[in-house]
């Protein structure tokens, strides 16, 4: 009976330039063969499906830098084994499947060493302040608010309203780390639309600033 080993590993967030990442799939494709390649470039309403290396390599070079890129190799012959790659602003996994131990593991730690060498400028925060890295900022920010409030002497309502605002807000926050700090980003030429993709970022923060200052201003008049 022969043992099948299944090596998977979360990724360090990490961001790649096109050539550099059909190259470490190109290494792989090699050392597998015979094997098969399928892919999926994905953003928004838009898939793409590939089924050759020149493919995945062309649609790379324009794809957008926020990109759902998913690569799945498969061994063709007698040898049983596969290779996936998930990456997205959410998530970043490698998984690698085969009858013996050496290979699987030794290409998961490839993809690792890969993506280390590439990391996002958070990661090392991130790794040493865990959860934190998000939660202070966040208290923070409420602390602020609440302060605010504080210092311009406003009724307690208005403390009540600002929790049910802010709890709303937080969950918000906490659904948008991926995409405020992705844990993959594809250094391509397509340039993102910064306004754009911070539109509803800056909209939160005018309407509470705004509210707040709109509320001082209707306490100063009433006294």
């Amino acid at each position: 009976m022969k043992k099948t080993l299944y090596k998977t590993a979360e990724l360090a967030p990490f961001s790649a330039s096109p050539q550099d990442l059909s190259a470490l799939v190109a290494g792989i494709l090699a050392a597998m063969k015979p094997a098969r390649l399928e892919a999926q470039v994905s953003h928004e309403d838009e898939h793409i499906d590939i089924e050759a290396l020149y493919e995945l390599h062309e649609i790379l070079q324009t794809a957008h830098p926020r990109s759902t890129i998913q690569i799945h190799l498969y061994r063709t012959g007698d040898a049983k084994g596969s290779f996936s790659l998930d990456l997205a602003v959410w998530r970043s996994n490698v998984t690698a499947h085969d009858e013996g131990e050496v290979w699987a593991a030794g290409t998961v730690q490839t993809v690792r060493d890969f993506a280390r060498k590439r990391v996002r400028w958070y990661y090392y925060p991130e790794k040493v302040l865990g959860d934190w890295f998000v939660g202070i900022p966040i208290l923070a920010g409420v602390v602020g608010l609440f302060l605010v409030a504080f210092r311009l002497n406003l009724p307690i309502w208005v403390y009540g309203a600002l929790g049910v605002v802010l709890l709303p807000a937080v969950a918000w926050l906490g659904r948008k780390y991926g995409s405020l700090f992705p844990r993959f980003r594809l250094d391509s030429p397509t340039r993102e639309n910064i306004p754009r993709r911070y539109a509803p970022e800056v909209t939160v923060i005018t309407a509470i600033i705004a509210a707040l200052a709109g509320r001082r201003m209707t306490t100063g008049v009433l006294e």
